[in-house]
């Protein structure tokens, strides 16, 4: 049910975006050939194939999503379950994470893990230690909704 309802507000947040974005290219190249039906329509569909692509999408209803490389993704349900996947595989299941110079810090039932998204290296099971020890920051883990906010937040929500 979450589901069509984004459905139905991305329909009219694309719609709104195309014609405001259609309006002010239509006055800034002041062009007799184009016509604003024309320039909208063009901008809704390609807003719509954006927003469903690899690095735009961001879930639908109560499923977040959000791409960390071309290989890494955190999918979310309800922003309380999240998993880390590497090419459509999840490979860890995360309460808190962060992303921070190619490597995923995240911590599960209170055990550290530090995924290396250049070489695929994943250290698991770590103590606080020796989180901290290889570089992790204990106080930068953040929840998965504020995770999403943080990577979707409103200037990508309201203008792309």
């Amino acid at each position: 049910m979450f589901a069509l309802f984004h459905l139905i507000f991305e329909f009219f947040r694309i719609l709104f975006l195309s014609c405001i974005y259609g309006f002010v290219i239509n006055i800034l190249l002041k062009s007799k050939k184009l016509k604003l039906p024309i320039i909208v329509g063009f901008l809704f569909i390609s807003l719509f194939v954006w927003r469903f692509s690899y690095w735009r999408n961001n879930g639908f209803g109560d499923e977040g999503r959000v791409p960390l490389t071309s290989n890494y993704q955190v999918r979310m349900i309800d922003f309380e379950y999240g998993e880390i996947y590497f090419n459509d595989s999840p490979i860890k299941t995360v309460d808190k994470l962060y992303y921070d110079k190619n490597n995923i810090y995240s911590l599960n039932n209170n055990k550290y893990s530090i995924i290396n998204t250049f070489d695929h290296s994943i250290e698991k099971n770590l103590s606080e230690n020796e989180f901290i020890r290889l570089n992790g920051k204990v106080s930068s883990l953040q929840n998965l909704e504020e995770f999403h906010s943080d990577y979707f937040g409103w200037f990508k929500l309201l203008f792309l």
